[in-house]
């Protein structure tokens, strides 16, 4: 019983939340962890979205303020680099990819030494990752490159799937407007839903499928989504359709994305030490 209630509030206040965060999602490992209180299942508390891309760029901008010659250095680093650094908690130990999808999506991967995920919330993983300019490197984990490929095939199934991968957890915006799109699109035709607009509509939802939200796009839909009942889903779907008519719903790279396969950019090791 409490854990059918725990689990009904945690997609409540989830679902309030709206965020493409991986945080609390009522199914039964998570819930079990919890009441195992297993090591960083209860870290992330964010009263709202978090905007990791915003994140990125304020340590980005910290750092090269800090030491101006890193603007002209990162840019050179090839990718597929990596390094390892020391970590006091046993239940970090493993190693965090970073890649970038062919469809242009970034992604952060935390695998344990046995290849399962520690963690999926990419605030959490970036904050595992900070650390001083200082910090010596350590030595290398036997399976790092092991990790690292397995991080990728998880990616690539993810994305074929498109099982909380391509659109995220079920309480991101992406997933959410395409869950409301399709419901519209399943509907019968009638005098005001004809089939020039179900047509527009399976556009719309294999653009949010395969490209990002602009980012004026998915601030918009997620507020209208949070701030709204049934009684306006009409003009949310009128509003992503003219989006799209205009140009702004999705981040549409000229490139064929079926060319492209996803990329390795860095990778960082955690070797546990006591």
């Amino acid at each position: 019983m409490l854990r059918g209630r725990l689990n009904d509030q945690i997609n409540a206040n989830a679902n309030i939340v709206g965020s493409d965060e991986v945080f609390f999602e009522g199914n039964e490992q998570n819930l079990r962890d919890m009441f195992n209180e297993k090591s960083g299942v209860l870290d992330d508390t964010d009263d709202g979205d978090v905007d990791l891309a915003s994140q990125a760029y304020q340590i980005w901008s910290n750092a090269i303020k800090a030491d101006k010659r890193l603007k002209e250095i990162i840019p050179q680093l090839q990718n597929m680099i990596y390094s390892t650094k020391l970590t006091d908690n046993k239940g970090e130990q493993g190693v965090i990819t970073y890649t970038r999808t062919a469809n242009e999506f970034d992604v952060l991967t935390w695998l344990d030494l046995n290849g399962n995920v520690i963690s999926q919330s990419q605030q959490r993983i970036m904050q595992t990752l900070a650390c001083h300019p200082d910090t010596p490197c350590a030595e290398t984990l036997e399976k790092h490159h092991e990790l690292v490929a397995k991080a990728v095939e998880r990616i690539k199934e993810q994305t074929v799937s498109n099982t909380g991968g391509v659109l995220g957890n079920r309480f991101s915006t992406r997933y959410r407007i395409v869950d409301l799109l399709t419901h519209y699109y399943e509907q019968p035709a009638t005098l005001f839903f004809n089939e020039e607009r179900r047509e527009e509509l399976k556009y719309a939802i294999d653009d949010i499928y395969n490209y990002p939200l602009q980012s004026n796009a998915k601030f918009n839909i997620g507020r209208m989504l949070k701030n709204s009942g049934r009684s306006a889903d009409d003009d949310i779907v009128d509003y992503v359709l003219e989006l799209r008519r205009n140009g702004q719903l999705c981040v549409i790279s000229e490139d064929e994305i079926e060319d492209k396969d996803n990329q390795i950019i860095c990778s960082m090791g955690l070797r546990y030490e006591s």
